[in-house]
């Protein structure tokens, strides 16, 4: 199976991302490029929440990525691994780039509304390092700009049917309560339709009945599906199970899915499956970046660790 439509699609993302910062990153420049501006009349508030807004954008996108390389990249043919690699390089310098600007941002921010005598106040010296540590990112991602597009252009010429070492025959699109479902996007879904629709289509319209539409709903039983493998084992035998009513395998497959495991302690606060189910599942998996992604937030003005994981739980799952 070919994922160059699906890497390109990325990259096209990634672009869009990118233009967003270079427009963010002009705007600063033309009012606020020196530290003396910090003492003129500058919208310092208004620049660190553009770039913010960008920062959290970047945080989905590599939320994205790492799901992509844990779910399909044995699955990529040699070229696309080639072209994701690249990509995802390019990708984690430009992140850097946006991150320290986005500290920048802050400092200048924090300075310009009365810090200036106390501990926190953006000195000098500081504000010269932090813009240096800024350029050197700059030209850090610029310089792997020139690998990413060779890598696109390899990608590119790549036949869509190329097959790395064997011939899979490709599945067609399901209708599913008349949604198109494919094996790519919704491959635990999928497989589900093929085993048993009428099963799956229950409990669909069971989640209906819960504010979600169709798309939601598919998107949600996926979502629990392809991140939790033991339960989807559970599933499995019940689907596959010819002897089973639908109304008891109805009962089953809800009670699996719904099953909640036991709460943690994150960052001293209660982090549990029922009301952060995404980031349960990232404490569970990468808890050190998760553990990153939410002291920065934290560390946002008026920001809090319960204020961080509420507003990343709903970016997350509804962004």
């Amino acid at each position: 199976m070919s994922y160059k439509s699906s890497l390109i699609s990325q990259a096209r993302e990634i672009e869009q991302l990118l233009k967003e910062y270079v427009d963010v990153h002009d705007k600063r420049l033309q009012s606020a490029g020196t530290l003396r501006s910090l003492f003129g009349k500058v919208d310092f508030k208004k620049i660190y929440e553009n770039i913010d807004n960008v920062k959290r954008k970047f945080e989905k996108k590599d939320l994205e990525l790492k799901e992509l390389r844990d779910n399909y990249y044995e699955d990529f043919s040699d070229t696309e691994i080639g072209f994701f690699d690249t990509l995802d390089n390019y990708f984690n310098a430009l992140f850097k780039v946006v991150k320290q600007l986005h500290l920048l941002a802050y400092r200048q921010y924090e300075t310009s509304q009365g810090f200036l005598h106390n501990k926190r106040r953006l000195s000098w010296s500081e504000n010269a390092d932090l813009e240096k540590s800024y350029r050197e990112k700059v030209k850090a991602y610029i310089e792997l700009g020139n690998k990413l597009n060779q890598a696109f252009q390899a990608l590119e010429n790549e036949p869509d049917d190329f097959i790395d070492d064997e011939v899979v025959e490709e599945k067609p699109i399901l209708n599913v309560l008349g949604i198109e479902i494919d094996d790519l996007m919704n491959k635990n879904v999928y497989y589900w339709a093929e085993t048993d629709l009428e099963t799956l289509e229950d409990q669909i319209k069971k989640y209906i009945k819960t504010n979600r539409n169709k798309e939601d709903a598919i998107n949600y039983i996926e979502n629990r599906l392809s991140h939790r493998s033991d339960k989807w084992a559970e599933i499995r035998e019940v689907i596959e199970n010819t002897t089973l009513s639908r109304v008891i395998k109805e009962g089953l497959i809800s009670s699996i899915i719904e099953r909640k495991e036991k709460p943690i302690k994150f960052l001293g606060e209660r982090l549990d499956e029922e009301n952060f189910p995404v980031l349960y599942r990232w404490a569970k998996s990468h808890p050190e970046t998760l553990r990153k992604q939410l002291l920065g937030l934290a560390r946002s003005p008026g920001g809090s660790v319960v204020n961080a994981m509420q507003s990343l739980e709903s970016d997350l799952e509804h962004g």
